[in-house]
C-alpha cells in the first residue's frame, strides 16, 4: 500500500482511535477482573466453583466478576468468593482490568493430552491464570425454599416418604454419554428397595418402558433441590452428578469417553464405573475423543458406555453402599 506523505498509515490510525483510559478511569478497574465462561454446560459451571476460593485467598483485594450465561444464574449463585455475576453475552469487558476466557481451555488441554491428561479441569483453569489450586471446595448453592414443592413432585409419582431416594440421570446433553435401556433395567433392578426417580428436562421416550419415575419440566433450583434431597445418585457424566458430588451424596459416577477418575479426582463420595486403560492395558480410552473411535462407526452408541456391564455396575453399587450405607 501506498503511504502519501502526511497520510496516516492503517495501523497508526487504528492505535490513535483506541480507546484512551484516564487515570480515573483505570483507578476503577485496576482490580477488577473477569473469569468468563461463554457457554456450559451445568457440570462445568459446578465444577468451575473450585476456582474462587484460592483466586480470593491470593488477592483478597481483587474484585472477582463470573461472565456466564444467564440460564446457569441459580448454579453460579451463594459462593462466598464471588464478589459478582454477569451474563458472558452481555458483560462489558472495559469494566475489567483483564479477562480471563476459560470457555475452551480444558477441551483443547484434554485433546492435547487425551488419555494422559491427569489434571482435573479445576486445576486447568486455575493454571490458565497462574494459580496452583491448594483447596478445591465447590461450595454449592442451596435451594431449601424449592424442596417442599419436590416432596409434592415425588409423592405424586408414588414416593412413600419413607424409601431412600436415589436420583437418577441417564442422560446427559452429549448423546454418546447416555446409558443403554440395558443398563437403565440393570440400575432399576438393582435399586428396587429404594425409590429410583429420573431427573431430566423431558420425559425419557429410550426408557419409557420401564416406567421409572421421572421428574421433568423443573427449572434449575428445583432439580438441586431435587438431588440434595435425595440419600444417593447414579448418573453418567452430567450436570447432575457434579451436582450430587458438590452437596457430597455418595455417587456412582459412569463415565464413557473422558476420564472419570480425573474429573472426579477431588470428589471423594463418587465411585466411578468406567473401561479404562488402567484396568485393561489393550483398552483405547479414556480418548477424550469419541468422534475418531477406532472401535465403530456407530455415532451414536460407543464400546466405552456400551461395554460396561452389569459386574462392573454391582461392583461399584456394593462399594458404594459399604461405605456409605
Amino acid at each position: 500500500m501506498t503511504i502519501i506523505e502526511g497520510m496516516k498509515s492503517p495501523l497508526f490510525f487504528f492505535m490513535e482511535q483506541k480507546q484512551k483510559i484516564t487515570l480515573s478511569s483505570f483507578d476503577k478497574i485496576r482490580k477488577n477482573i473477569c473469569i468468563l465462561r461463554s457457554y456450559g454446560g451445568l457440570g462445568d459451571i459446578i465444577a468451575m466453583r473450585m476456582i474462587f476460593e484460592d483466586l480470593k485467598v491470593n488477592y483478597p483485594d481483587f474484585k472477582i466478576t463470573w461472565a456466564i450465561p444467564h440460564i446457569y444464574f441459580p448454579i453460579a449463585s451463594q459462593h462466598p468468593y464471588i464478589d459478582n455475576i454477569v451474563c458472558s453475552h452481555v458483560y462489558d469487558k472495559k469494566k475489567y482490568l483483564h479477562v480471563y476466557n476459560l470457555s475452551t481451555i480444558c477441551t483443547r488441554h484434554e485433546w492435547k493430552y487425551k488419555k494422559n491428561n491427569t489434571k482435573n479441569r479445576a486445576d486447568i483453569w486455575a493454571n490458565y491464570f497462574g494459580l496452583e489450586l491448594k483447596n478445591h471446595n465447590i461450595f454449592m448453592p442451596r435451594f431449601d425454599e424449592e424442596k417442599d414443592f419436590i416432596i409434592n413432585y415425588l409423592k405424586k409419582l408414588g414416593w412413600d416418604g419413607k424409601k431412600k431416594l436415589i436420583a437418577f440421570a441417564p442422560i446427559s446433553a452429549i448423546p454418546v454419554k447416555n446409558l443403554t435401556s440395558e443398563q437403565c433395567a440393570i440400575i432399576q433392578e438393582m435399586t428396587k428397595d429404594y425409590f429410583l426417580f429420573c431427573i431430566h428436562t423431558v420425559p425419557i421416550l429410550e426408557i419409557a418402558h420401564l416406567k421409572i419415575p421421572t421428574i421433568c419440566g423443573t427449572n434449575l433450583k428445583q432439580a438441586m433441590a431435587a438431588v440434595e434431597l435425595s440419600t444417593y445418585c447414579i448418573s453418567t457424566d452430567t450436570g447432575i452428578m457434579h451436582a450430587a458430588a458438590g452437596y457430597n451424596k455418595p455417587t456412582l459416577g459412569i463415565f464413557s469417553f473422558v476420564d472419570g477418575y480425573v474429573y472426579c479426582k477431588y470428589y471423594p463420595t463418587v465411585e466411578v464405573v468406567q473401561k479404562h486403560y488402567k484396568d485393561d492395558s489393550d483398552w483405547c480410552g479414556p480418548c477424550h475423543d469419541f468422534v475418531r473411535c477406532p472401535k465403530t462407526t456407530n455415532k451414536l452408541l460407543k464400546p466405552c458406555i456400551s461395554e460396561i456391564n452389569k459386574e462392573m455396575i454391582h461392583e461399584k453399587w456394593h462399594i458404594l453402599l459399604n461405605k456409605y450405607r
